[in-house]
């Protein structure tokens, strides 16, 4: 007469099946936390890349400038001769 009764062998089961779950539950929050600060780490390299880009382009444009200043007196006699 030591055997479990259906019911308490139900409410263990039903025991195993509520500590998966929680156990899922605890894994999904900790995976939305690695989401989260992939998110915030993806975006302050996008912001450098973008800052980056913008100097670039600064740069090139300055840089294209001079050159077509430095051309510009080439042909007018100005530098050299």
């Amino acid at each position: 007469m030591n055997e479990p009764s259906i019911a308490s062998e139900v409410l263990m089961a039903m025991g195993r099946v509520e500590g998966r779950v929680e156990q899922f539950l605890n894994q999904q929050a900790r995976q939305d936390e690695r989401l989260n600060n992939h998110a915030e780490r993806l975006s302050v390299l996008e912001r450098g890349h973008a800052r980056i880009l913008g100097w670039a382009v600064g740069v090139g444009a300055a840089a294209g400038a001079l050159w077509a200043a430095i051309g510009l007196a080439l042909n007018h006699g100005k530098i050299g001769a």
